[in-house]
């Protein structure tokens, strides 16, 4: 008998697990371009705006198994940002999820659409005396005093999407926000930024389209564990993904990364200083990610102890001289970066020779570059002038100058310039002679008496 009421016990507490856990699955909210914000969000009678989804997701968190809000496919138009705030977090194991139906593809637009057929030939002579500099396919001018913009067009547009971009708020944004993913998306036709992370956890861009946005896609500013995974960027007007966070007084990693991402075709706006990745403050991870087709830099970095690793690199820096695939520059407190087993090949072209695949300039110190493969680039490694730079076990082909180091600091880059000016405030803004720098970086700690101008301890090795 004592058996047998046990089995019984235990069978009731594995069905009663089982009750809660069914009761604990996520709930599902669905959301149509043809919804409407009066039905109840369910699969047959959909919602048609995401801040009604938003809404009656604070509502069901309560229930413990996280949230998913299904995306049909078709346009959603914004005119404003779409803001998700703390009350709008998941929890861990319970995220909120917005994400497309499987097999369709739900479209986030920063602006109207244009019918093909509302371009009409311009027959006005007085008026084409005003357009002169319209002059090759895919320039366009805008006559503020009458409203009529005047395109012409890179290839015929019958049949075409023609797409006006108007919202510079960020599309999407997240302020203190954890535990919410975005996930098989498209972000597209807007004059700001698609996705901005301000703070919080646990968030992810993934499996998401992010293009035709005039400025920078994807902006993360702080907070843990926030990133973009397996997301297609290209098309932007400015930057790809800026990643943010940690502190550096205590060398506090943020651990938010950017991987498996194809991101190209960016800086088409803004020319210089736009890169597909941009690492800044502690501890940021750029990994798996291919980037082509810029006419900059591919990526750019400060702060400490970031990796990047296992990224294709090529074709960037095409219309720019002293640039590199990857760069950092003038600060002296830049260390613990690892870059390793990358693949740059094919950096400037062909009337830009003057680049690198890796750019360590202006005195920038404690950059370790290990196991990079580097294939026809004119310079593979350039160091400007700072120390304690490694370059360990890469493999160099067809690259005219292998390895450069300067001493730029005892000269044009030392004391009583304005390089010199920006080391040395660079220095004073972190607590460098205290813990955990002063066992971290031991060599910082004594800087300003060891010469500080002279390229120390560099090293090259297979």
């Amino acid at each position: 008998m004592n058996n047998l009421t046990v089995t019984i016990l235990a069978l009731c507490a594995v069905l009663s697990f089982g009750c809660l856990m069914h009761e604990a699955d996520a709930a599902d909210l669905y959301l149509a371009p043809t919804g409407n914000d009066a039905n109840p969000g369910a699969r047959d009678a959909p919602f048609a705006a995401l801040e009604r989804a938003r809404d009656a997701a604070r509502g069901l968190k309560g229930q413990g198994g996280g949230v998913t809000v299904w995306l049909r496919g078709g346009v959603y138009r914004r005119d404003k940002a779409f803001e998700l705030t703390e009350q709008d977090s998941g929890a861990e194991g319970a995220p909120v999820v917005y994400r497309a139906v499987e097999g369709q593809q739900p479209r986030i637009v920063g602006g109207p659409a244009i019918p093909p057929e509302a371009f009409l030939p311009v027959t006005d002579a007085g008026v084409l005396k005003r357009l002169e500099e319209l002059d090759s396919p895919g320039e366009y001018f805008v006559d503020r005093k009458t409203g009529v913009l005047y395109f012409w067009p890179p290839s015929p547009v019958a049949g075409k999407e023609i797409g006006l971009s108007l919202l510079e708020a960020p599309m999407v944004s997240l302020t203190g926000v954890s535990n919410v993913t975005f996930r098989g998306l498209t972000f597209e036709f807007a004059r700001g930024m698609a996705v901005t992370m301000a703070g919080g956890s646990h968030n992810r861009l993934a499996g998401c389209t992010i293009r035709n946005i005039a400025t920078d896609a994807v902006k993360i500013d702080g907070g843990t564990d926030n990133g973009v995974l397996s997301c297609d960027l290209y098309n932007m007007g400015g930057a790809g993904v800026s990643l943010s966070g940690g502190d550096r007084a205590t060398l506090t990693p943020c651990d938010n990364f950017a991987e498996n991402c194809h991101i190209h075709h960016f800086g088409r706006i803004f020319r210089t200083h736009k890169d597909a990745l941009f690492l800044n403050g502690v501890g940021c991870r750029a990994s798996h990610n291919l980037i082509h087709d810029a006419p900059h830099d591919a990526m750019d970095f400060g702060g400490n102890d970031h990796l990047v690793d296992l990224n294709e690199i090529h074709d960037v820096c095409t219309e720019t001289d002293d640039a590199g695939a990857i760069y950092t520059g003038r600060d002296w407190t830049v260390r613990g970066t690892v870059i390793k087993h990358n693949f740059f090949h094919d950096i400037g072209g062909s009337a830009h020779v003057g680049n690198q695949a890796i750019y360590v300039d202006d005195n920038a110190c404690g950059v370790t570059s290990v196991g990079n493969v580097i294939y026809r680039v004119y310079r593979a490694f350039l160091i400007g002038g700072g120390r304690e730079n490694a370059m360990d076990n890469n493999v160099i082909v067809e690259c005219p100058i292998p390895m450069h180091i300067d001493n730029r600091g005892m000269s044009w880059s030392g004391k009583e310039t304005e390089n010199w000016t920006t080391l040395t405030t660079r220095l004073a803004a972190v607590p460098y002679q205290q813990e955990p720098w002063r066992s971290r970086f031991p060599q910082l700690v004594t800087i300003l008496d060891d010469e500080p101008g002279l390229p120390k301890r560099n090293r090259g090795r297979q």
